[in-house]
């Protein structure tokens, strides 16, 4: 006899505390990209893994891609970096398929 074993995947949730953290990490970002793009001041969240290394991670650029992905220009916001293109679609699959696998 053949035992079948079946493997679900457990999804947690996440919890009001990180969602509302998450949030503000976000609205603090797109705030400080705005006021750079529109006075220069430069209060926004450094790359730790560009100031230790001088080398940009693959996130290096997203906050910029994103601020100008939501402004309509996809030009600029693939060269400040393609991968946002990916983070949107995993974002929209998230909102709206329930049972995602990941």
């Amino acid at each position: 006899m053949h035992k079948v074993f079946r493997f679900e995947l457990h999804r947690s949730k996440f919890t009001q505390v990180e969602i509302s953290l998450i949030g503000g990490l976000f609205f603090y970002q797109m705030a400080a990209l705005y006021l750079y793009e529109k006075v220069g001041l430069d209060i926004g969240i450094p790359c730790l893994i560009t100031k230790i290394t001088g080398v940009h991670c693959p996130g290096c650029g997203m906050s910029r891609a994103f601020f100008a992905l939501i402004k309509g220009d996809l030009h600029s916001s693939a060269e400040h970096n393609v991968l946002v293109f990916v983070l949107v679609a995993f974002i929209v699959i998230e909102l709206v398929v329930d049972d995602v696998p990941f």
